[in-house]
């Protein structure tokens, strides 16, 4: 099968299915395309940024994280300080 038959069998297949059935098989798809390999972006991040991706990925997998809520909250402190004082 050439790649205009593979292409009208899965329009046939995809017009027949439920409108449930559709949505599952359209985040499927989604899910599919947006996992293909793509290493455009990370050859365009200098080395720096690279080894700081790789080292939070790194301390990620550690558990060496800050919650998110904690981050916000130490963030706001700082500056309102900073903004009372000026």
């Amino acid at each position: 099968m050439d790649s205009s038959e593979l292409k009208i069998e899965l329009f046939r297949k995809i017009d027949s299915l439920s409108s449930e059935r559709l949505k599952k098989v359209y985040g499927k798809i989604l899910n599919f395309l947006n996992s293909q390999d793509d290493t455009e972006e990370w050859d365009a991040l200098t080395g720096s940024e690279q080894q700081a991706l790789l080292d939070g990925i790194h301390q990620l997998e550690q558990g060496k994280v800050v919650p998110h809520e904690q981050v916000i909250r130490e963030a706001r402190e700082k500056y309102q300080k900073n903004e009372e004082e000026s």
